[in-house]
């Protein structure tokens, strides 16, 4: 259950011209424990690109709690040339969220709100996720619920690339040749799926004359020659979840061999190793092991002075991403925007970001015809208990060949030409001004948001109050309705009341004292009224529809429900209806 902001935090408001709220979740935005890649590095750049670039009164933050709200406003604050908004309501405020128009929430989990949107009503407001994970247990189920949750044509999950688009689309397939096995016919589901990427703020690596002195200063500590290549792997050092570093070991040796000692390169691994340090010594050894003639440089990914540096000490950007659980890829969007030619392998958004030939190469990738059935059988594994979610992604991961020829070859072309480096990484910085800059990405956001407020006024949805017994989600059936037979009998409104002859006034008084009796009370009469009821009661048997009546001003419900609290502690007792 939401917990209570307090009031002099939310900043309430009657706008009806606000663009969208954002779901005010810190752990998507703020590396509250330090690591700072993957979507927590999306989540930040987005919610800075909004403080930025779009006017504070066009979006309010939705949040849980007061702690959540004063954590974002501090990272809000921090965002240089930035203004961001201070207007805010409670996630659970669903008449706030329909003067907002739409809800955004940071992730592919929009199933929990869509539901609670029943509140009001379905076209109350649009609903809008992000992809970022598809691809396990977490994420797919979510996915195949599109087909039988509520979601409208006015809700939309972006995604950041269309090969997570075709991700998506395949598994809806796959769902939907189940669904007709089982004989259930289901319409396509009504979501949108607009494909629209992640960015970067082009002026955070911009080369100023002190990231440059910086980067001079961190290759000469390390012995780095002007002339010598500097292959730069940033980001998440997993290779179960990200991309295995064996391959790119492999290439860089082969690379060193066959240029020889005219030209050296040097390996920079930038990034946090998850799993302790056992899998991060093994992955140190490994280098060692496969790159034996290199000289390969780690830089803690919790460093943000040396995070910052690298990417203007390197000559070249290296990914060779080979996971599914990567839909898009930010960081050779990064490196582009610092300059850097790229050599990536050519798989999921790494296609749509890194051009290959002008802005860098991709390098060929394979996986096995699903005819194989290796595919069926990792799946099963994991779905039985047999595999963990990191022994699903890493069979997928040994299964899946980046070229290694091929990525040597291009790593010798790059090192061996500097003009060509250098206009590679020209071009790359160009094609991110143009396509992967928040500033001309938000826009795009606008604009989705502006086309599914059209979709929903257009909208001629009738059939706004649930009809599943008043419940707003089907599968959390009314507890009266699912557990109807467990009791006695039930209680209806002609169902008469007296007051106990056994109830004494201190009974009342002693009941509230006790948390464990009062702890649902805001769904009851006020105190007064309560003893309205004992008081009526106590005269003559009343009905609870003429105690509806002495009580105009509660509901039915909150009539019924405290005859209900009175009854359970022995202070009315229920008779039989008069006939």
């Amino acid at each position: 259950m939401d917990a209570k902001v307090p009031a002099n935090e939310l900043q309430s408001f009657d706008h009806t011209d606000r663009l969208f709220a954002i779901a005010g979740i810190p752990d998507a935005f703020v590396a509250v424990d330090g690591r700072k890649f993957g979507r927590r590095s999306a989540g930040s750049g987005f919610l800075e690109a909004v403080c930025r670039y779009c006017d504070k009164e066009e979006y309010a933050l939705a949040v849980v709690s007061d702690a959540d709200l004063q954590l974002l406003h501090f990272a809000m604050s921090q965002y240089e040339g930035s203004s961001p908004s201070l207007n805010s309501f409670r996630l659970g405020d669903q008449s706030a969220l329909a003067r907002s128009g739409a809800l955004f929430v940071p992730s592919p989990s929009v199933r929990d709100y869509v539901w609670t949107r029943r509140l009001h009503s379905q076209d109350a407001y649009s609903l809008v996720g992000i992809t970022h994970t598809i691809a396990t247990l977490q994420a797919t189920p979510m996915l195949c619920n599109f087909f039988i949750e509520p979601f409208e044509p006015w809700d939309a999950l972006i995604c950041t690339s269309e090969a997570a688009k075709r991700a998506i689309q395949n598994q809806h397939a796959n769902y939907l040749e189940y669904l007709e096995e089982r004989g259930i016919s289901a319409p396509n589901p009504r979501i949108q799926l607009p494909v629209i990427p992640l960015g970067v703020h082009c002026d955070q690596f911009e080369r100023s004359e002190d990231r440059k002195k910086n980067a001079l200063k961190f290759r000469d500590e390390r012995g780095i020659g002007e002339d010598d290549v500097v292959l730069l792997s940033f980001g998440r050092i997993d290779p179960a979840a990200k991309a295995h570093p064996v391959p790119l070991y492999i290439a860089a040796e082969l690379a060193q061999i066959e240029l020889g000692t005219e030209q050296k390169i040097h390996l920079v691994m930038a990034g946090t190793v998850p799993g302790g340090k056992a899998i991060e010594n093994e992955i140190r050894q490994a280098a060692k092991c496969f790159a034996p003639d290199l000289s390969v440089f780690w830089v803690d990914g919790s460093d943000d002075r040396l995070c910052e540096t690298v990417w203007h000490a390197a000559d070249i950007f290296v990914s060779l991403s080979d996971n599914i659980q990567e839909s898009f890829g930010l960081t050779p969007v990064e490196a582009m925007a610092a300059g850097l030619p790229c050599v990536v392998s050519d798989w999921n958004g790494y296609k749509e970001t890194v051009v290959d030939r002008e802005t860098g190469f991709r390098i060929p990738t394979l996986m096995p015809d699903i005819a194989s059935g290796i595919g069926s059988n990792l799946a099963n594994r994991y779905c039985s208990f047999n595999d963990n979610e990191v022994m699903y992604l890493y069979g997928v991961s040994q299964v899946t060949a980046v070229d290694v020829g091929k990525c040597a070859e291009a790593i010798m072309i790059l090192a061996a030409d500097k003009d060509l480096r250098q206009r590679m990484g020209a071009a790359a910085l160009r094609r991110v001004e143009t396509h992967f800059s928040w500033e001309k990405i938000i826009p795009q956001y606008r604009e989705l948001l502006a086309e599914l407020g059209d979709v929903r006024r257009r909208s001629q949805l009738s059939d706004t109050l649930p009809r599943t017994g008043g419940c707003i989600r089907p599968d959390l059936a009314d507890p009266l309705r699912m557990f109807g037979d467990y009791p006695t009998a039930k209680v209806d409104f002609d169902r008469q009341v007296v007051t106990s002859k056994t109830y004494l006034p201190k009974m009342l008084e002693d009941l509230s004292k006790q948390p464990m009796c009062t702890l649902t009370m805001q769904g009851m009469t006020d105190p007064r009224s309560m003893r309205l009821i004992i008081n009526s009661a106590l005269q003559q048997p009343q009905s609870i529809n003429e105690l509806c009546r002495l009580l105009p001003q509660s509901s039915p419900a909150k009539v019924m429900s405290t005859c209900m609290w009175l009854a359970k502690y022995g202070i009315l007792e229920f008779q039989e209806a008069r006939t």
